[in-house]
């Protein structure tokens, strides 16, 4: 009977097997901006987009390729110093507006996008930015370089999935439309009620007011491309329902650490500096 009860138990055992967790792929290196021959006369600086091998691809002048990435145009290498390679279409249209390069530094920037396991079968990316080998820290944003100003993405990038450091022209990277009255719906990962008066209004000349659940304030911003910082920030105050005090300190934090600002499904969004999103709010309505 023993027996038979084990070996019983021994099949049912058997017959289940618990699948192993598979691990997320490792991040891939999809693209680099390298300043070339840095601090010298020959400064120039080359794009290179990578295959899923690792491979550089290899593409004639003028033509196009589109990629999980985004639309790259490929730039002739004519002299050392050119700016040139695979370029981003929204990049080489920036570059066409004036110089491309005009700060020499020393310094071997190089920015890396890495491609990294995403939501379902999407891709997400993440920006890297090295001076001499070494991670430019986040706080320092924007980083003005030989290639341009690089910023954190406060959210998607060209509707791309999109954490860390991102190039100023590409999509969605540039300043955001500030102005007017905007309503905070989300802080800290907790969404504000419709009937709580959470607000912000920026005003030309770098002032903003709005009230913050409970009490009202003022103070100043300064923005430059996606960076956005506040100061100055004063405010009345009264004491209000426990709820509302809560809103009240969670929106004073979020404009506290605010670092970045983007625009990301018709919702302006607040990152601080190690890219987390600090507050959502919409348009107020008129």
């Amino acid at each position: 009977m023993i027996a038979l009860l084990a070996s019983a138990l021994g099949l049912a055992l058997g017959a289940t097997s618990i699948a192993p967790v598979a691990e997320p792929p490792a991040p891939q290196l999809a693209y680099q901006l390298v300043v070339t021959n840095p601090g010298t006369r020959s400064q120039g600086w080359r794009g290179i987009l990578y295959d899923e091998s690792g491979a550089p691809l290899e593409v004639a002048p003028g033509e196009h390729v589109t990629t999980p990435l985004g639309s790259f145009v490929s730039v002739e290498c004519v002299h050392l110093w050119d700016a040139c390679g695979l370029i981003r279409e929204d990049m080489a249209a920036w570059m066409e507006t004036g110089p491309v390069f005009n700060k020499i530094d020393g310094t071997a920037w190089v920015f890396s996008v890495w491609r990294e396991a995403g939501v379902g079968s999407a891709f997400a990316w993440r920006g890297e930015l090295t001076g001499d080998g070494v991670a430019y820290p986040p706080e320092k944003a924007p980083a003005d370089t030989p290639m341009g100003d690089f910023v954190i993405a406060g959210g998607p990038v060209g509707g791309l999935a999109w954490t860390g450091w991102v190039h100023e022209s590409w999509t969605s990277a540039a300043a955001p439309a500030l102005e007017g009255d905007w309503r905070f719906i989300e802080v800290a990962g907790t969404p504000v009620p419709p009937a709580v008066e959470a607000t912000i209004a920026f005003a030309p000349g770098g002032l903003v007011s709005g009230r913050s659940g409970c009490n009202s304030f003022t103070g100043s911003y300064v923005q430059t491309g996606a960076g956005l910082s506040f100061s100055g920030l004063g405010s009345t105050k009264m004491m209000c329902e426990p709820d509302l005090m809560a809103v009240e300190m969670a929106v004073q934090q979020a404009l506290a650490e605010t670092h970045s600002a983007s625009m990301a499904d018709a919702e302006l969004v607040f990152t601080n500096a190690a890219g987390r999103v600090m507050a959502r709010l919409t348009k107020a309505a008129p």
